[in-house]
């Protein structure tokens, strides 16, 4: 199965259980696609979650205000930082 496809399975298979919470009930699926997709590239990429001194995610549902985060002060200050 390819990483895509993997992800939303893992996904559907999280929210059918009735337990997910938005956010952090999915980030290991994330995690896993996106580890799964930079494997394939040259140089091989490895998503760290814990040291985002290269770049960040920010994990939103999908009703959020796209705008309004991005100008929030979890943004500007992880912008700045």
């Amino acid at each position: 199965m390819n990483p895509l496809a993997t992800y939303f399975r893992n996904l559907y298979e999280i929210y059918s259980t009735g337990a997910g919470v938005k956010e952090t009930s999915y980030y290991g699926s994330l995690e896993t696609l996106l580890n799964d997709v930079g494997k394939t590239l040259k140089p091989k990429v490895r998503f760290n979650s814990i040291y985002p001194e290269r770049g960040a995610i920010e994990i939103k549902g999908t009703k959020e205000d796209i705008h309004k985060i991005a100008n929030s002060e979890q943004v500007i200050n992880l912008h700045y930082s």
